[in-house]
């Protein structure tokens, strides 16, 4: 069970391999964590159960679970160096969030394709997409966000 904070309270999702219990009354704000939940997750596994739940349950004009799910899948898939699906996953996270103007999830987008292209073995094509991530944290202003990609493109040269 994942307990998620929904307004002020608790709400459950049940998840399991043969099915997933979402209480109806605010699934974008759960899909949202769902989510968000699954970037963060050490372990393939739950991983990918979190991702594709959210790939589920995601409305298509919820740019942040579409392009969210995505970019977690696609990492998923490089760890098991399913190279060619992890990038179309990856491209396609940031394409979904190109048409928005949320900056600072534009830069993670590209942090995720940075990270498939580089376990691909494409370091130069990474460090292209990781200088287009620190520019847009930059014009964000996200100095936290600015300095990992700045240290992934300092790890990119001495590769």
């Amino acid at each position: 069970m994942c307990r998620l904070s929904s307004e002020g309270k608790v709400d459950l999702v049940h998840v399991d391999a043969h099915h997933v219990t979402v209480p109806p009354d605010q699934p974008r704000e759960l899909e949202r964590d769902i989510t968000a939940t699954a970037t963060q997750i050490q372990g393939e596994d739950r991983a990918e159960r979190y991702a594709l739940l959210s790939d589920r349950l995601a409305t298509p004009d919820d740019w942040m679970s579409q392009w969210q799910w995505r970019a977690a899948q696609a990492k998923v898939l490089a760890d098991r160096d399913e190279q060619s699906e992890a990038e179309t996953l990856a491209r396609a996270a940031v394409s979904v969030i190109d048409q928005t103007d949320y900056i600072k999830n534009r830069g993670d987008a590209r942090m995720s394709l940075a990270y498939v292209l580089r376990k691909a073995g494409r370091a130069r094509e990474a460090a292209t997409v990781l200088r287009e991530a620190l520019e847009l944290y930059e014009r964000k202003g996200d100095v936290a966000d600015a300095s990992k990609a700045r240290a992934e493109l300092e790890d990119e040269s001495t590769s």
